[in-house]
């Protein structure tokens, strides 16, 4: 087969658009650092390829449409959050993230033939979420233990994200049904909407099942003139979806303890909340806002950011705040969800303008409404969750938004910018200035993701016991993210501090200094580009406990009598994480040596707000429940009993200690543990 030239400009970017979508969805369970910097080369390299294939000699034309102004202004503010932030190395990363929505959406509005182009790619996504739901359907009723909490999420980590992204698919097949030709195409997007459907109910996603339900209402009521002449198809096609529904809660594995009936009826009832910990996520974010109203803490930050503020909501990971626009406000300042809002509002306006230039009943209509239904029902689920961090619904929304923006410009075509830069080059110039901004970006974010795969493969080695290669690759990464990765500069102060943690006795005076400043230099840079890393605080006050007591003197001098504080480094640790419980329990010996036992004591108890697992948190309750044994504190004592228990039923913790101290555990404690 042989192509032509025109057939290579349409079939080269559909190419181009397929391998980034693949490389979004992470189907090898690969760390998101891979997955994303896979994502990011193929976007990036694909908006330059298209920059580059524009014509030389014609200007630059750009539409003078809101919507557009906004996206371009929010992708600044997201930028100038980068500058601001305190932790720039970790924003930057996500800005570069968070840049897939937008890079997305112009690769696919500066490809040629983009009728042809947007047709072929509508394939291709058909087809992967056809096979997501065969996936999710799979996953259901023959590997329930793939099921976490009893409900579909893979390839995605979250099944609220794997039910966003499926919603993007549905409207997209429903569409089709609507604007298809031929009875054939009709039927076969009804058999593919409907198993989209079921893959989302699976999920068990509320949000995402109400967003879907509350946009096809918008989308039946603006096409209802395109839909009249077939309602029996779409009546048949609701009553198909509900049998669906019952038909996966009635015949689910009796190991699938949730189903889209459990879910509906624990709802309904009372028994799931609707919200969970949300709202006290939401109050701990609103005092993040407080202190960073105007410029955030910074794009990615949240997680970071957020364990010092944590409230009420003691089980939760403390990622996202489930809120996209409060995220948005916390991470980039009060500028970003007001500008993402104006977006949404210019994207309405914008639809209703081009909806009544055209006709009711007229094909067009389908093209508009529903990429724009499809963009607000996600919008409307980010309220309770957080698509737009989440890799591949980003880069399928800049898609759509593509689509949608090049049918309104169709409709109702705004009024264009023309950029030239000479008679002689004309828009070359704008292009090499725009590809080269796109590639330092690229070089930047490839050298620092590069920097966080090179500090978890370290970690495996160290895990290996591979001492020597663990060095080596943590040297590397701290190199390739030119000194501003914290986690390798925290990871590679333990290398030095390690050497004199198990040779201090052997050891030089002068070497055992040389280590511990080594480390300790290390430490202070770590917290220079992440002030938010309790680990480093907590790294740094263990440096400062090994040189007072191996060459307290030297120390004291190279500090000029005033070395750091060990208890104020602990106490900053668990400020910026109440949940680290090594320091927690290192701080309470510490206070304890100082004579101040009541307060070592109240600092131990305040833990028991959070619940800890593994060694640190057995090592947290022992040391809780010796204290309130000896001050005859026996509600507290209870209490931990409890947690002890809880640690060894919801860890592995059993499988890894010996028989021996599980005995001695069982009757010092009361408890009898099984392993």
């Amino acid at each position: 087969m042989t192509f032509s030239r025109p057939a290579l400009k349409i079939y080269v970017p559909v190419f181009a658009w397929t391998l980034m979508l693949l490389s979004t969805l992470m189907l090898l369970s690969l760390y998101d650092a891979e997955s994303f910097l896979a994502a990011f080369v193929l976007t990036v390299l694909g908006v330059f390829g298209v920059l580059l294939a524009l014509p030389n000699r014609a200007p630059l034309e750009l539409p003078r449409a809101p919507f557009i102004a906004l996206l371009f202004i929010f992708w600044a503010i997201v930028f100038n959050a980068v500058v601001f932030s305190r932790s720039s190395y970790t924003a930057y990363i996500f800005f570069c993230f968070l840049s897939i929505l937008p890079l997305s959406f112009v690769f696919a509005s500066l490809v040629p033939h983009k009728d042809q182009f947007f047709a072929l790619i509508f394939k291709v996504g058909a087809a992967v979420m056809g096979l997501l739901s065969v996936l999710c359907l799979v996953q259901y009723f023959w590997v329930p233990e793939m099921l976490p909490n009893g409900l579909t999420s893979y390839p995605f980590g979250n099944p609220n994200s794997l039910a966003g992204y499926l919603s993007l698919g549905f409207f997209g097949v429903y569409g089709g049904m609507i604007g298809a030709k031929t009875s054939g195409r009709r039927m076969l997007a009804f058999a593919l909407a409907l198993l989209i459907f079921a893959g989302l109910l699976t999920t068990g996603s509320r949000g995402a099942f109400l967003a879907l339900l509350g946009g096809v209402a918008v989308l039946s009521f603006i096409l209802r003139e395109n839909m009249r002449a077939d309602w029996k198809r779409y009546g048949a096609f609701w009553a198909a979806a509900t049998l669906v529904f019952v038909g996966l809660t009635v015949l689910a594995p009796e190991v699938s303890w949730q189903t889209p009936g459990s879910v509906l009826v624990n709802s309904v009832g009372g028994d799931a909340p609707l919200l969970w910990d949300r709202p006290e996520i939401w109050a701990s974010t609103w005092r993040i806002i407080q202190d960073h109203f105007w410029t955030g803490t910074g794009p990615g930050t949240f997680f970071q950011v957020y364990p010092s503020y944590r409230g009420g909501d003691i089980g939760t990971a403390g990622h996202m705040a489930h809120n996209d626009l409060l995220q948005f406000w916390a991470e980039m300042g009060v500028f970003a969800p007001l500008v993402f809002l104006g977006m949404c509002g210019a994207a309405a306006w914008k639809t209703i303008a081009a909806l009544k230039i055209l006709p009711q009943g007229d094909a067009r209509r389908v093209m508009i409404a529903v990429p724009f239904c499809a963009f607000a029902a996600m919008v409307a689920h980010t309220q309770v969750s957080f698509h737009f961090y989440v890799l591949p619904i980003l880069f399928l929304a800049g898609t759509i938004l593509a689509f949608w923006f090049y049918q309104v410009e169709r409709a109702a075509p705004s009024k264009r910018l023309y950029i030239t830069a000479g008679s002689l080059t004309e828009n070359l110039l704008v292009k090499g200035c725009l590809s080269a901004l796109l590639l330092s970006c690229f070089t930047m974010l490839v050298m620092f993701q590069t920097s966080e795969i090179l500090v978890d493969n370290a970690k495996r080695y160290a895990k290996a016991g591979n001492i020597q290669a663990f060095a080596a690759m943590i040297n590397t990464a701290g190199e390739r993210s030119f000194g501003r990765n914290a986690r390798a500069l925290a990871l590679a102060s333990t290398v030095s501090s390690g050497v004199v943690k198990a040779n201090g006795e052997k050891m030089s005076k002068d070497e055992v200094l040389k280590a511990l400043l080594h480390a300790e230099r290390l430490l202070d840079r770590a917290l220079v580009n992440n002030i938010y890393m309790a680990s480093a605080y907590h790294e740094k006050a263990l440096v400062v406990e090994m040189a007072l007591k191996y060459v307290p003197d030297e120390y004291r001098a190279h500090h000029n009598g005033n070395p750091p504080n060990m208890r104020a480094l602990m106490e900053k640790a668990l400020h910026y994480d109440p949940l680290h419980g090594g320091t927690r329990v290192k701080l309470a010996r510490v206070m304890i040596a100082d004579g101040d036992g009541n307060a070592a004591y109240d600092l131990l108890k305040d833990g028991l707000k959070w619940q800890y697992v593994g060694t640190k948190g057995l090592s947290l309750y022992q040391l809780i429940a010796s204290m309130a044994k000896a001050s005859g504190d026996t509600a507290t004592l209870e209490q931990v009993k409890l947690r002890i228990k809880s640690v060894y039923q919801t860890s592995d913790f059993v499988k890894k200690r010996d028989a021996d101290l599980q005995q001695k555990l069982g009757p010092a404690w009361g408890l009898v543990v099984k392993p």
